[in-house]
């Protein structure tokens, strides 16, 4: 369908009944980072959902 897209994620280990599973969706520092806020509350989080390896430019960026 246009428009819509499909996601596929494999597991590398069996997940058992009931285990809570997370999703780093991670977008790019390029992209609008801002536009996706993130509400975790974690100490270490940076505020937005961007990717494990562009979270350093957004740290330089803001002094977090």
């Amino acid at each position: 369908d246009e428009g819509k897209s499909e996601m596929w994620i494999t597991a590398i280990r069996n997940i058992k009944k009931n285990e809570e599973l997370s999703y780093d969706y991670g977008f790019s520092f390029d992209c609008n980072y801002k536009d996706h806020i993130c509400k975790c509350g974690s100490k270490n989080c940076v505020g937005f959902i961007i990717r494990e390896g562009s979270r350093w430019r957004l740290k330089k960026q803001t002094n977090i």
